[in-house]
């Protein structure tokens, strides 16, 4: 991997602690546990299709990248709970469904080669047609390399100071899962930050856990993310990863008005 920017590669280390991650009121637990139906034909659980999984039991199987495994937790009537805005009961089911199957859509597009079956899928449910030539090769460029980086999509490149893989903001993402009981199991050796999983992460977040989404959009994926997508529609060479790009920045910016997230401020690196 090479960036525009040199960085290193620390050494892959859990944190022991988790690393001053103030609480939040969070949002309640909407009614009912409905999923979200997903596009063309794809789960929203996103089961045995090779993607990212997030689930409730240690029996999981591992896929793609990592596999959370998260305790269960019991869900209540958003009558017993405190809101944080005025939205109402069913307007934050609509919502959270909404975060939901963004983060599937574009976490796959992000952390998958467009030539994958469920990537090509996805691209599909996007509804606009992409030249398939040369996409694989512009997944390669953005995300894999040898060329220099030039929108690396990796949040500690951004947020530590020496811009490396596997950084301080990594380690403090790690300590925040392990405080909420959602541990990693990966397969290869991407770090939890690559924004794809995030996006994936946000997502299940948004289906299983949505009390603990606003602490993970203002401590985490959005301390970066706008910064991340601004250089990808600047770098991307085809219109797919423009639009996704686009489309997020969009997305994200609705969601954290409309939850009422108020983004931590941190000095970017990159």
């Amino acid at each position: 991997m090479m960036l525009s920017k040199p960085i290193k590669q620390t050494e892959c280390v859990e944190s022991p602690e988790p690393v001053g991650i103030p609480g939040t009121s969070g949002i309640p637990e909407p009614p009912g546990t409905s999923r979200v139906s997903g596009v063309s034909g794809v789960s929203g659980s996103m089961d045995n299709t090779g993607l990212l999984g997030f689930v409730d039991s240690p029996e999981s199987t591992e896929h793609l990248g990592i596999v959370l495994l998260a305790q269960k937790v019991e869900r209540k009537e958003a009558a017993k709970s405190v809101k944080p805005s005025t939205l109402e009961p069913i307007e934050l089911r609509e919502l959270l469904d909404d975060i939901a199957l963004t983060g599937r859509l574009f976490g796959t597009l992000l952390s998958n080669s467009p030539d994958r079956p469920i990537a090509v899928e996805m691209i599909a449910a996007i509804g606009k047609e992409y030249l398939v030539e040369g996409l694989r090769a512009e997944y390669q460029r953005l995300f894999i390399g040898p060329e220099h980086f030039r929108a690396p999509a990796w949040g500690s490149v951004y947020l530590d100071k020496d811009s490396v893989l596997f950084g301080s903001s990594t380690q403090e993402l790690r300590a925040w899962m392990r405080k909420h009981d959602i541990s990693a199991s990966k397969t290869g050796n991407e770090p939890e930050d690559q924004i794809g999983k995030m996006l994936l992460l946000m997502a299940w977040l948004a289906e299983e856990r949505p009390k603990l989404l606003p602490e993970f959009l203002s401590q985490h994926l959005m301390t970066w993310a706008p910064r991340y997508l601004e250089l990808l529609k600047a770098d991307s060479r085809v219109a797919l990863y423009r639009d996704v790009s686009t489309e997020l920045q969009e997305a994200l910016a609705e969601y954290t008005e409309k939850l009422g997230v108020n983004p931590v401020k941190r000095q970017l690196f990159f």
